[in-house]
């Protein structure tokens, strides 16, 4: 009669036993996890807040000293030392006149 008391109790006694640890261990899990998810998100946006600001000195850069803004992203990659990750970026680079700002816009490929 113990035998069948023991088989039933045995895997779920153990579990109730440690409920309280398995929960702990699980939360604590899931938050490990999460912040790691959250710290790679936010270096993401890091990097491309560096690129944008890299490229947006670029063109001041070279308007203060060329009198122009330049006519295409190649010429600041060639020029001025811009370095973007092609593989992970497209930069988007548009003029309307020499003498206005361009628009850049950076996409996450």
């Amino acid at each position: 009669m113990k035998k069948s008391i023991y088989k039933e109790n045995g895997i779920f006694s153990l579990i109730k036993s440690n409920l309280f640890g398995i929960i702990l261990f699980l939360f604590i899990f899931i938050f490990i996890v999460s912040g790691i998810n959250s710290l790679g998100s936010k270096s993401k946006e890091e990097e491309m807040k560096i690129a944008k600001d890299s490229i947006n000195k670029a063109i001041v850069s070279c308007y203060a000293i060329e009198g122009k803004y330049p006519k295409d992203f190649d010429y600041l990659v060639k020029n001025y030392g811009v370095h973007i990750n092609e593989y992970k970026y497209k930069v988007n680079y548009q003029i309307f006149a020499s003498n206005i700002l361009p628009d850049v816009t950076i996409i996450e490929r």
